[in-house]
């Protein structure tokens, strides 16, 4: 109500998911974008007077994608056995969620299934727009750590190890902090590749999640 957006954030061994509640989708099926296209244009065809089974044709025909397309292909193939468009839904968990079938079904028992996914896809393109935005929101903070790791890791060795033969002539014993900065300094610098390939791959991984 009042504008406010239900919002959900998880983590599981594979990242952060960010999703509104009940929408989220499994793996394997349609992604957000093509989930929330896909309703806008059928939402618009059915207002505009067009049969499902008529809709469902012309985006399986006008559709590029392979999945998009063999997803809708099942579902018109279930509606042309006389079932209804939720049950053809509820076929395929990967790419419509309970809480999404369960809406189609109360517009079609309602007689309002056209302005019911008017609303599902406004809520999906909501969505959409705010998982676009908070990964946007992330890329300013995540280069100043990349940046700021990067000036660490220079100085633990480059700059540093240009001081540790001074710090051998002088004879002088070292406090335990600056002899665990010098080590440290030591392991970064035989194990930079792989903490940078770890880093990077962290990056691109976070980006896919969120997009």
């Amino acid at each position: 109500a009042q504008g406010r957006m239900p919002l959900s954030i998880t983590a599981d061994r594979g990242g952060v998911s960010l999703t509104l509640p009940g929408l989220s989708l499994g793996s394997g099926g349609l992604s957000r974008s093509e989930l929330a296209h896909l309703t806008r244009e059928l939402s618009i065809m059915l207002g505009a007077g067009q049969d499902l089974d008529r809709a469902l044709r012309f985006l399986i025909e006008t559709t590029k994608a392979r999945r998009p397309r063999e997803v809708l292909g099942r579902v018109r193939a279930h509606l042309r056995d006389g079932g209804p468009l939720s049950g053809a839904l509820a076929r395929e968990p990967g790419s419509f969620s309970r809480l999404y079938v369960g809406m189609v079904r109360a517009g079609e028992a309602g007689g309002t299934l056209g302005p019911t996914l008017d609303r599902l896809a406004s809520v999906l393109e909501r969505e959409r727009a705010l998982s676009a935005s908070v990964q946007s929101a992330m890329i300013y903070p995540t280069l100043l750590i990349v940046a700021a790791i990067g000036s660490i890791g220079l100085l633990l060795t480059q700059v540093l190890p240009q001081f540790v033969p001074l710090f051998a002539e002088s004879g002088a014993e070292l406090p335990a902090s600056t002899r665990f900065v010098i080590a440290l300094g030591a392991i970064v610098g035989a194990s930079w590749l792989p903490a940078l390939v770890v880093a990077v791959a962290a990056f691109f991984a976070g980006r896919a999640l969120l997009a």
